[in-house]
């Protein structure tokens, strides 16, 4: 499992604590996006994150299909993930076409909590 986020991802000192604390690792775009333009959009950009699921076909030599963690795994580490301020918005999301993306997780990054 890792973490993404945008680039304008409103608190960097987190991501590393992060990674650090729990071992995840944090995958940072490396260009600003520049579809956000309103205010609100920026917003949504600065606090956005997803926990991805699924290892890569990339990342282990040999494997045929992408594993996907487990349930208990994974609830395991958004239990974590919120004492650090992130709170889930959407467990599986589906795309236009309504097919669940099972690879992911949508979290928002609250400074409050």
């Amino acid at each position: 499992m890792y973490l993404t986020v945008y680039n304008e991802f409103s608190n960097k000192d987190l991501l590393t604590k992060i990674e650090q604390d729990l071992g995840l690792r944090v995958d940072v775009a490396e260009k600003p996006n520049a579809l956000a333009t309103s205010d609100a959009e920026k917003d949504i950009v600065a606090t956005t994150a997803k926990l991805m699921i699924q290892t890569p076909y990339a990342e282990v030599k040999g494997l045929t299909k992408p594993s996907v963690e487990d349930a208990a795994s994974v609830d395991a580490l958004l239990q974590k993930l919120a004492g650090f301020g992130f709170s889930v918005t959407h467990r599986n999301p589906v795309t236009s076409a309504g097919c669940p993306m099972v690879d992911r997780v949508l979290l928002k990054y609250s400074a409050t909590a």
